[in-house]
């Protein structure tokens, strides 16, 4: 049990009570963005920023990203259930900015413009030696977060399930009436983040079309050209005339039939070819 809970057994035992001196729960929002070097595109400039906020009164509350199952009618029958898909995970996260100990409020109003930034907005865009995106324009940057305890330990008030998730930043809400200092500066303010999974386009993942055309860059000398004739228009017999002459073996899960480069069927021309993926690997060098 808890430290932070006394719990008396018994007949007649109380309520469970809590230690007011156990040390709050915080979290640690993490974000980064890049833009690649035109030099090489594999490479990045890349601005990350942190923030370290105490939790609020709710625990995180996951509202969206499960099974979405729609129905499909039947004439005089029931309806069919059909899997349509999965929405992204989106998790609301109750925080607490607060400074009421130093009543400074500039390390409060920092970490807001930070979260500001984070949310794609902010004068942040425009700070620094490499300014790195723009506020209200382009993606914003991609965030972590994590939960730990008043020791620093990684806790479970993230939902284990979604500790190695990335974010975006997708809703800001701010609690209209936050506590000042006698300046007018904030001292403490309540927020509720709405943090939305992140899943990337095909265009800039690793199945997009420009990765797999540098794929086949790269493979592109292992494969070897045959002639195709009447007599030799399977990959198996194309194996066995040149096989004497080729170091060239047949794979049984190729393609059975060649189709000369820019023509719909065999002939009988010794026309130069391109294999198929699928028959490309019985042609390795």
């Amino acid at each position: 049990m808890s430290a932070a809970v006394r719990r008396r057994n018994g007949p007649g035992a109380s309520a469970p009570s809590f230690d007011p001196s156990t040390p709050a729960q915080s979290y640690q929002f993490v974000a980064a963005i890049g833009v690649p070097l035109l030099s090489d595109p594999g490479q990045a400039f890349t601005t990350q920023r942190s923030f370290t906020v105490l939790a609020g009164e709710g625990a995180p509350t996951i509202t969206s990203g499960w099974a979405k199952w729609g129905i499909i009618d039947r004439p005089r029958r029931e309806g069919m259930t059909v899997l349509q898909g999965y929405d992204p995970i989106i998790m609301d996260v109750p925080v607490r900015f607060d400074d009421v100990v130093h009543q400074a409020g500039a390390d409060l109003e920092r970490d807001i413009q930070i979260l500001h930034w984070m949310a794609g907005r902010g004068k942040l865009y425009g700070s620094g030696s490499i300014r790195i995106g723009a506020a209200g324009a382009g993606d914003s940057p991609l965030v972590r977060v994590f939960s730990s305890d008043g020791a620093g330990n990684q806790s479970a008030l993230i939902p284990p399930d979604v500790h190695d998730l990335r974010w975006v930043i997708s809703g800001l809400a701010f609690d209209p009436n936050p506590l000042r200092g006698p300046h007018g500066h904030r001292i403490r303010q309540d927020a509720t983040i709405t943090l939305t999974q992140y899943v990337g386009a095909p265009g800039t993942s690793l199945d997009s079309a420009s990765n797999r055309s540098r794929v086949r860059r790269a493979l592109r000398d292992e494969y070897r050209y045959f002639p195709v004739t009447t007599a030799n228009n399977t990959i198996r017999k194309i194996v066995t005339f040149e096989a004497p002459r080729s170091s060239i073996r047949f794979a049984a899960s190729a393609s059975r039939i060649i189709v000369p480069e820019g023509t719909g069927c065999v002939n009988g021309s010794t026309s130069s070819m391109r294999p198929s993926p699928a028959a490309a690997t019985l042609a390795r060098k």
